[in-house]
């Protein structure tokens, strides 16, 4: 069994990745914490 020790930051993190279908985004990581998410713009190729 795998022990889940994860913080309330890291969780919304996974559940913010889960929720988009695509795109590219930045993670802005402080003391090991992801702290800020930033989208980028996103592009289809036709």
């Amino acid at each position: 069994m795998v022990e889940n020790n994860l913080s309330d930051k890291e969780k919304k993190l996974i559940e913010f990745l889960r929720k988009i279908p695509f795109g590219k985004l930045t993670v802005f990581m402080q003391n090991g914490q992801p702290v800020r998410i930033e989208e980028a713009i996103k592009s289809l190729v036709l």
